[in-house]
């Protein structure tokens, strides 16, 4: 039996600590697009008591997003609210970070927000992650130290499929290959912007996710095609001693 509760793991000294999550705008995106209606309801049975933690720029951004796959399809702010922990940081602390990470690499004000409120939680003891799929966030965040892991909200969908209740796991992990796709889609378009590199980590990506969909997920691998397709577009700018399937 784990005597640890479902959001807790075991630190370093052997004490407990607490999983936190801090959640950017484009996870809620993703959710307003996918989600099914059982969503809510199975997070909360998952999530500690203080849910999800966002600043109020994130409520700005997704502000009319709403969940579309749901019956009257509900504004998703007003139907996660319960879940929500909302905490405003200081412009000056904004600033100092982006003036830390270099303003060329920084990320926007909104992003910069959720990065200061994921180390000042980190800092209290607690085992933080961020959700994003930005790939400004997941690298400046590495170069600066501020104490906080990151993954993109397919990683954490499944997570919570893993310490959730049972009957929530097959939703979650459906929901869960459903955004990876929507992910992966989303950087390929993107592979213009970024270094050759990160190029190559999505097609490695895509490779590892493949043989997965194989085993459980027939409309996955349909998804899956597509991106294919648009990765074999992207040969004509990759060295041809790359194999990229």
């Amino acid at each position: 039996m784990n005597l640890l509760s479902k959001t807790q793991s075991m630190g370093s000294d052997g004490m407990s600590m607490t999983q936190t999550w801090v959640v950017d705008s484009n996870c809620f995106i993703h959710l307003g697009s996918m989600a099914p209606d059982s969503f809510v309801r199975d997070l909360g049975k998952i999530l500690p008591s203080e849910g999800m933690y966002v600043t109020p720029g994130v409520h700005d951004e997704v502000r009319n997003v709403r969940f579309q796959r749901w019956k009257k399809q509900p504004n998703l702010l007003s139907s996660l609210k319960p879940l929500l922990t909302t905490i405003s940081v200081e412009d000056s602390q904004i600033r100092g970070l982006a003036s830390q990470i270099g303003e060329r690499a920084s990320p926007q004000d909104v992003d910069l927000s959720l990065m200061v409120l994921a180390s000042k939680l980190s800092k209290e003891g607690r085992e933080v992650t961020l959700v994003t799929d930005d790939f400004k966030m997941t690298t400046t965040s590495q170069k600066v130290n501020l104490g906080f892991s990151t993954c993109p909200p397919s990683t954490f969908i499944q997570r919570l499929a893993e310490i959730g209740p049972k009957q929530a796991r097959s939703g979650l992990n459906s929901l869960s290959r459903r955004v990876r796709a929507a992910e992966m889609r989303y950087a390929i378009s993107r592979a213009g912007e970024y270094d050759i590199q990160k190029v190559y980590s999505v097609i490695k990506t895509a490779k590892s996710f493949l043989k997965k969909l194989i085993k459980t997920d027939i409309p996955g691998i349909m998804n899956f095609m597509v991106i294919r397709v648009n990765v074999f577009s992207l040969q004509i700018a990759i060295p041809s001693k790359v194999s990229l399937f």
